[in-house]
């Protein structure tokens, strides 16, 4: 695939036997992404479990004309970019937005 998972907090993890104590801990989930593709298609999951199902977000998402994707490349990725590698970019550009205007997650 192309996500690759912070290696500084996998090593760090690994060092120090975070986890293993069965203590709970403070974690962020940190993910780059090794090759940007001509089209990004991002789904936004509008829902969040309560008790045992799912509730429909109602609140607005603010949705900008342009998406930086730097932020989130591994530097090998970076690398493609700035070579100018076939199909690499790293600006796109807002196309469409889909809304599910369903009352509940299942309409």
């Amino acid at each position: 695939g192309s996500l690759i998972p912070c290696q500084k907090c996998a090593m760090k993890n690994a060092r120090s036997g975070a986890g293993a104590r069965g203590r709970a801990q403070t974690a962020e989930i940190v993910i780059r992404i090794n090759h940007l593709p001509p089209v990004l298609i991002i789904h936004i999951n509008r829902a969040r479990q309560e008790d045992r199902r799912c509730v429909k977000l109602r609140n607005r998402v603010a949705v900008p004309p342009t998406l930086d994707m730097e932020p989130y490349c591994t530097e090998k990725c970076k690398q493609e970019i700035l070579h100018g590698v076939k199909g690499s970019q790293i600006l796109y550009s807002l196309y469409a937005v889909v809304v599910h205007d369903g009352y509940s997650v299942e309409s």
